[in-house]
């Protein structure tokens, strides 16, 4: 740059390249969410991004064009300094994968990929100089076309219309609403025996439905467990996984597409961003919402400010906010905002009856209830555990939550899902329900201190026991059913609510149509963890429970589950026949699909799941 002719127009030039810089990053954003239509609000809110950046490489580009005597001029120098560092942090982030160390980028590698990124936007700069310099007067005609050209591209490109199924003619059918609550343990609802009175909405629904008393998840993570409630097969069909958390078409039918090829409309609002649709996930759904955080923390700038901040938590305990470092993205949004979503696109004009699956995130980690409902359900308590739980940064170090701090954490989700439970009364007291079917689930439980588990990152019973209610349109049904189910059993249920046949590939049941046998099978599949040789599998059989374990995981051995509610006393010695016949029906089981254990880790990762915690191990 020392030998270019020196352009003018230093504040002309500098927005030129916000405006531009801006534009690359929501074009490439809109090309990783391919669900997203094409709206102006994420150009808008980047240019605020891409503004505020440039105003703080604002300085040290002063300076060098400073310290140069003006053979540098300030437009090369600001590009240099707004566009080298995060071009650097993209080739980085490019050698990383889920669970990832510092370390893993400090490699020769990595370093020189972000070095040539770095020497790339160098040389630009260098060109662009070189060529403002020899337009000379033409220089801000050619800046003006290039903000155009970036603002056209920023707030329009590329061009994504939502598209829509074919429509059925004069049809009655049912809508039909999946709401899944997320993290909800079915022994913390009052409906399914819990003494604090936590969910009277649905007590009151589940009345007119049918409600199954012993129901459990397929695997204790978000992902994986919603992929298997819309396939209806399990993690190791369709092979997703913490590592691989992909959707392929190829490996398992999606409940959304038969949905919409038989004529439904079809929608999704989750509340997390495990759930991403750029996993595949959205797959079939015409309407995919899964916008969590403002619209700028999805591009590359947000990125570098992003890692910037996991590295000063890293460095700085004071800067860890409880395990949740990120200001302004923490990964998930309350219901009332996914449920006023669902609820605009559920009335919105459309002759075609609706397929809506909702996930809604709030009584997930942390445990943080609103005023009037703590006040209603949580005790006084004096101790050092709030809900936070052991990632609260006020905890003193090496602090061993006592069996007081594990209730107090247990009201505090408690007073959480009452709260949830008052969101969906409003909610569903908007909407028909005489021509609405519902089934309401949970991808997994939650433990407080049982057998010394918190969260659910095992598969203890609290960890896997789950909610399952089905109403049928205007609720004629008055029945509890204490039948083994599984939420494998949700997408041919959903498609048995509206009147169709389910696909024959789903291993689950429709509920609508069958009554589970007693003695029935079911599988528990926990391989969502840092390391393939930490798993669990478990089979269920006429009330005992045989677990399976990796050799970095704990919990093996044969569990009588009617008589240990929570699954910790092992009584292989008591029934050794049993569980030698039960760990070799575990075997055939998953030899049906030829369960994909030793898959490669791939396909798309998704950030925010240390702040969501499932990067423990």
């Amino acid at each position: 740059m020392t030998d270019a002719p020196r352009p003018r127009h230093p504040v002309l030039a500098a927005l030129t390249l916000v405006l531009s810089g801006a534009a690359l990053d929501a074009f490439l954003v809109r090309q990783g969410f391919a669900h997203w239509p094409t709206e102006a609000g994420l150009y808008l809110e980047l240019l605020v991004l891409w503004g505020s950046l440039a105003l703080l490489a604002a300085l040290p580009a002063g300076l060098i064009a400073k310290l140069s005597r003006g053979r540098i001029a300030f437009a090369p120098a600001l590009l240099v300094c707004l566009a080298a560092p995060i071009a650097a942090h993209a080739a980085l982030n490019s050698f990383t994968q889920t669970g990832s160390q510092l370390s893993e980028v400090l490699r020769p590698a990595p370093l020189a990929a972000a070095g040539a990124a770095a020497l790339g936007v160098l040389l630009t700069a260098y060109l662009l100089a070189r060529l403002g310099g020899a337009l000379e007067g033409r220089t801000p005609k050619a800046l003006l076309a290039v903000s155009l050209v970036a603002a056209i591209t920023g707030l329009f490109l590329p061009h994504r219309s939502p598209w829509t199924g074919p429509s059925v003619e004069g049809d009655d059918r049912p809508d039909v609403i999946l709401l899944i609550l997320d993290t909800v343990r079915s022994r913390s609802m009052d409906l399914f025996g819990n003494d604090a009175r936590t969910t009277p909405y649905l007590t009151g629904l589940a009345n007119d439905a049918t409600r199954y008393t012993d129901a459990r998840s397929v695997s204790c993570f978000t992902f994986t467990s919603h992929l298997s409630m819309l396939t209806g097969v399990y993690p190791s069909e369709h092979r997703a996984r913490l590592m691989n958390m992909r959707y392929d078409r190829a490996e398992a039918p999606h409940v959304a597409e038969l949905f919409n090829e038989a004529g439904y409309r079809t929608g999704a609002f989750v509340g997390t961003n495990v759930l991403a649709g750029k996993s595949g996930i959205s797959y079939g759904f015409e309407t995919y919402d899964d916008v969590v955080d403002p619209g700028l923390t999805y591009g590359f700038a947000w990125a570098m400010i992003h890692d910037m901040q996991s590295l000063g938590a890293s460095l700085v305990p004071a800067l860890n906010f409880n395990g949740r470092p990120h200001w302004i993205q923490d990964y998930q949004r309350d219901a009332d905002e996914v449920l006023a979503r669902a609820g605009a696109w559920l009335t919105a004009d459309d002759d075609r009856p609706s397929f809506c699956m909702i996930n809604l995130y709030d009584v997930h980690w942390p445990y943080v209830p609103e005023p009037p409902f703590a006040d209603e359900l949580v005790d006084p308590y004096d101790g050092p555990v709030d809900g936070f739980g052991h990632r609260s940064s006020s905890l003193p170090k090496d602090y061993a939550l006592t069996d007081r701090d594990d209730a107090h954490l247990t009201q505090l989700y408690e007073a959480e899902l009452l709260e949830l439970d008052r969101d969906l009364e409003a909610f569903l007291g908007q909407l028909d329900l005489n021509r609405t079917a519902l089934l309401i689930t949970s991808d997994h439980g939650e433990a407080f201190g049982e057998g010394g588990r918190y969260e659910h990152n095992d598969i203890l019973e609290p960890q896997v026991d789950i909610p399952l209610i089905v109403r049928r349109q205007g609720g004629d049904d008055k029945v509890v059913s204490d039948r083994p189910v599984t939420n494998l059993d949700v997408a041919p249920t959903l498609l048995g609510l509206a009147g169709l046949e389910p696909h024959p590939d789903m291993r689950g049941l429709d509920l609508t149509q069958s009554t589970p046998p007693e003695d029935r099978i079911r599988l528990v599949e926990d391989r969502d963890h840092l390391s393939p040789d930490h798993y669990r599998y478990a089979i269920y059989r006429e009330g005992f429970k045989w677990v399976r374990t990796g050799p970095k995981a704990e919990g093996a051995g044969l569990f009588d589950v009617r008589n240990d509610p929570i699954g910790l006393n092992d009584v292989t010695a008591v029934h050794p026949g049993l569980a030698e016949e039960l760990a070799e029906l575990l075997d055939a089981e998953r030899a049906k699909w030829a369960a994909d254990d030793t898959a490669p880790a791939s396909g798309a990762m998704v950030d925010g799941l240390g702040d969501l915690g499932y990067l423990g191990d």
